[in-house]
């Protein structure tokens, strides 16, 4: 049985117990491979699979789960929410999603996932160890590659009959670099696909072994006052996390986001423009419909600094009188929750080349190690994997170097984007300038 069949069979049986219902079915074959000192350690073929029940009897809300599309255990699962629906408080303004029209997105299915094998599986992850140990002072602590081929699909009483199936391969690796009794810093990269002639392994292991190198040998540096280059792992930790925080509407709602009352208003600088966008076609987050089977699109957050649009659930959308954004996330085995699908920093781009060169004194900053209050926005920690900027050009690693301030303080600051970026696992991220930045080492 196909699982839009499975969740549709689900809810047809809940409304015959008088409630509304909405199902989720899920099923992912995957392959994953894992790596450990610069070797393929293990090789793990699973599958998995499970069906969500939701159901609504006036405000009061039901939910059961089962991690099995057996017809049997799907009913038994039906009945338990059904029976849920009566015994809990009413919720107000909990509403099902309404139909929508679903995005057509080119690319999120690669037929080649089918003959795609385990030994495929541990020759890409063997080439990657191999890429990124080119240069044998560098050593891979751990890695992983997946491939897996996802199912997905929505039913509910409000009439969304929703189904996709999609591709994924992704991977990622921890190394260092060593010479003599010097060990430079950690660097980590990762990246994902849709499509086996897409996946770029070897160049994410390339990429961690010139990083890794580049971080050997640092050198002490004097406290000073000057620009800082945000590397795009650092710019999720200090500026990704605690603003996709903050925009989500049951934070706001709840006071915990220090963007309330503020849509409208010029929260960052003129060349910000922050988007969640879930419907680039050949992207391993991209999807037709979030969790609630509303239909995914391109919510623009923040666009030339400007704070545009909160992220939306049902709940949120309808307690507030907001059009639900498709920002419903979760699994099968949970209640959904309002969170990012995919994302991306962008505005007035530059060349990180020439930003560099326009730098008179700074540090390029490719982690940070610290604390970060995604609440209100204070960050204090350690630039990782720092280099020195002198009159346009990277001179040396440094060493013991920290950061503090507050991310929306900062936002407003930030004079420059690279065109260049890099892929995290919901997020696309470029390097970032900030001038004017306390360095204290």
């Amino acid at each position: 049985m196909d699982l839009l069949t499975t969740a549709e069979k689900a809810v047809l049986h809940c409304e015959k117990k008088g409630v509304e219902a909405e199902a989720i079915g899920i099923r992912i074959d995957e392959i994953i491979v894992t790596v450990e000192r610069n070797d393929v350690k293990l090789c793990i073929k699973q599958e998995s699979s499970g069906v969500g029940i939701r159901t609504l009897r006036g405000n009061s809300v039901g939910f059961a789960s089962c991690n099995t599309l057996d017809e049997k255990r799907v009913k038994e699962t039906a009945e338990k929410a059904v029976n849920m629906a009566g015994r809990t408080p009413p919720l107000p303004f909990v509403r099902f999603a309404s139909a929508g029209s679903l995005p057509d997105i080119e690319g999120l299915y690669d037929p080649d996932v089918h003959t795609f094998r385990e030994e495929d599986a541990v020759l890409t992850a063997q080439n990657m160890v191999r890429a990124a140990t080119e240069d044998p002072r560098v050593a891979v602590d751990s890695g992983e590659f997946a491939a897996s081929l996802r199912e997905k699909s929505v039913f509910t009483s409000t009439g969304i009959a929703a189904a996709e199936r999609r591709s994924r391969f992704s991977w990622f690796i921890f190394g260092m670099a060593r010479e003599g009794t010097e060990v430079g810093s950690f660097v980590h990269q990762y990246g994902c696909c849709t499509r086996v002639s897409d996946m770029q392994v070897e160049k994410s292991a390339q990429l961690l072994c010139e990083e890794a190198v580049a971080n050997l040998h640092p050198e002490k540096i004097d406290s000073f006052s000057g620009d800082i280059i945000l590397g795009p792992d650092a710019v999720s930790n200090l500026i990704g996390d605690p603003v996709t925080i903050s925009v989500n509407a049951n934070n706001v709602y709840r006071g915990q986001s220090v963007l309330a009352q503020k849509q409208g208003t010029q929260i960052a600088s003129e060349v910000v423009t922050l988007q969640d966008n879930a419907i680039l076609p050949r992207d391993a987050s991209s999807s037709a419909f979030d969790r609630e089977g509303t239909p995914h699109q391109n919510v623009t957050i923040v666009e030339n600094g400007v704070l545009k649009q909160f992220l939306y659930d049902s709940l949120a959308a309808n307690r507030e009188g907001q059009p639900p954004t498709g920002n419903a996330t979760g699994n099968c085995r949970e209640l959904p929750k309002i969170g990012i699908t995919h994302f991306v920093m962008g505005g007035k781009t530059r060349p990180l080349d020439t930003i560099l060169e326009e730098t008179g004194k700074g540090l390029l900053i490719s982690r940070f190690s610290g604390t970060s209050d995604y609440v209100s926005g204070d960050f204090s920690g350690a630039a990782k994997g720092a280099q020195f900027i002198q009159s346009g050009e990277i001179t040396h690693p440094v060493k013991e170097a920290t950061i503090a301030g507050n991310v929306f303080e900062i936002l407003p600051k930030v004079s420059d984007i690279s065109k260049e970026h890099l892929r995290y696992t919901h997020m696309t991220l470029p390097y970032v300038k900030v001038p004017d930045m306390q360095i204290i080492a």
